[in-house]
C-alpha cells in the first residue's frame, strides 16, 4: 500500500490522479477526503479503457513526488498497525495539503482549492 506500507495487504486500490495502489482500509479513507481531492477505482472490480489502464503505470512516479520531502517526526508514516485517524492524518497531509511536495521559490501553494 502506498499509504500505509501494508505489504501483507493486496493493494487494489486505485488512487487517480495519481496512480499510486492502496489497500482497502486506506481506500475508505481516500473515499472521504472527496473527488476533488482524490478519487478511488478497483484494479479488480471497476471496468479500466484500455486508455486507463496504459495511464496508470505511466502515474506511478506521482508517489515519489508526493514524498520528496521526508514527514516530519510529529507526522511519521502510518504502517499496518496504525488507527484510522493516524492514517486519515497522515493520507490528508500526504494528498490534500500535499505537506511533503517540495516546492521551488515562485511555486504557487498546493492544496485543495
Amino acid at each position: 500500500c502506498a499509504d500505509c506500507g501494508d505489504d501483507s495487504a493486496d493493494p487494489t486500490w486505485a488512487v487517480l490522479p495519481y496512480g499510486t495502489l492502496v489497500c482497502i482500509e486506506c481506500c475508505g479513507i481516500h473515499r472521504s477526503l472527496g473527488v476533488h481531492i482524490s478519487k478511488v477505482r478497483s484494479v479488480a472490480l471497476d471496468s479500466w479503457s484500455p486508455a486507463m489502464a496504459a495511464l496508470l503505470p505511466a502515474l506511478g512516479g506521482a508517489n515519489e513526488l508526493l514524498l520528496a520531502l521526508p514527514p516530519p517526526s510529529s507526522l511519521p508514516p502510518p504502517t499496518a498497525a496504525s488507527s484510522r485517524s493516524e492514517r486519515e492524518r497522515w493520507i490528508r497531509a500526504k494528498y490534500e495539503e500535499r505537506r511533503f511536495v517540495e516546492r521551488r521559490e515562485g511555486d504557487a501553494p498546493s492544496g485543495p482549492e
